[in-house]
């Protein structure tokens, strides 16, 4: 069965999982994101020096955001 609370929520930009709004951080974007993967994408641009903004990343999905 479809769950349609979910398909509202919007989408993290680095896993593509819903985020929930309650524990949603924000990205330099202003897009929501979860916390986990928004520390990650971060570590990994600081890591390769990289300019371009944490929302372009993408990474492994993480285990329970």
């Amino acid at each position: 069965m479809f769950d349609h609370s979910i398909a509202k929520l919007p989408s993290c930009p680095v896993c593509r999982k819903p985020v929930r709004l309650e524990s949603a951080k924000e990205d330099e974007s202003g897009r929501a994101i979860h916390e986990g993967c928004y520390l990650i994408a971060l570590q990994d641009k600081a890591a390769s020096g990289m300019k371009k903004p944490v929302s372009n990343l993408r990474h492994r999905p993480m285990q329970n955001p």
